[in-house]
């Protein structure tokens, strides 16, 4: 039915192997939107909707970029994603403030490491140039270091009591954390 939808609508001459390229974007579109709307979700229950948001944002601009562990099923990579986003919301309710910045703090510099001196991973169905790689590692190294310089921020303006927001830090460096134990 979809098929036939799309012979119709995007073009007579559309052959079967587009069809299915295109019913897979459309899939995984899906998919991901789900995905974003249950950790948010997730992160309303949890009253941590700005740390789901951070949490999304760090996944989505990283890990495009670098590949990392996925799951056999769709559901596996749900699970994870969104055990990995509850685990992090629990941290930030029950750990105290100190512990916080000394975790976000080896977590920054551990995830930093790893994730400048990952080179991206290539699925094993997928076939890439090596030009395609390094564009990749320049827009990972890119968004790595906006996503450094928003946690070092946030960090500075905690310390300098100019505003009490430990969480956003700690977001987004157990975020990092997260996107660095997957490669």
């Amino acid at each position: 039915m979809i098929s036939q939808f799309i012979r119709r609508y995007v073009s007579w001459s559309t052959t079967d192997d587009e069809i299915g390229v295109i019913l897979y974007g459309m899939k995984i579109i899906g998919t991901s939107i789900l995905t974003a709307l249950i950790i948010v979700l997730i992160g309303i229950i949890m009253r941590q909707t700005v740390s789901s948001i951070i949490y999304l944002g760090v996944l989505i601009l990283l890990r495009r970029n670098m590949g990392g562990y996925h799951s056999k099923t769709y559901l596996g990579c749900l699970f994870i994603t969104s055990l990995n986003f509850i685990i992090i919301g629990l941290l930030e309710i029950y750990l105290d403030s100190t512990l916080k910045q000394i975790l976000g703090i080896i977590f920054i510099i551990y995830s930093t490491v790893k994730i400048y001196t990952t080179k991206p991973i290539v699925h094993t169905n997928r076939t890439v140039d090596e030009d395609t790689i390094n564009k990749s590692i320049v827009k990972k190294d890119k968004w790595l270091s906006v996503i450094l310089v928003l946690a070092t921020i946030c960090h500075v303006l905690i310390v300098l009591d100019i505003v009490d927001v430990l969480n956003y830090f700690f977001a987004i460096s157990s975020s990092l954390m997260v996107v660095a134990l997957s490669i």
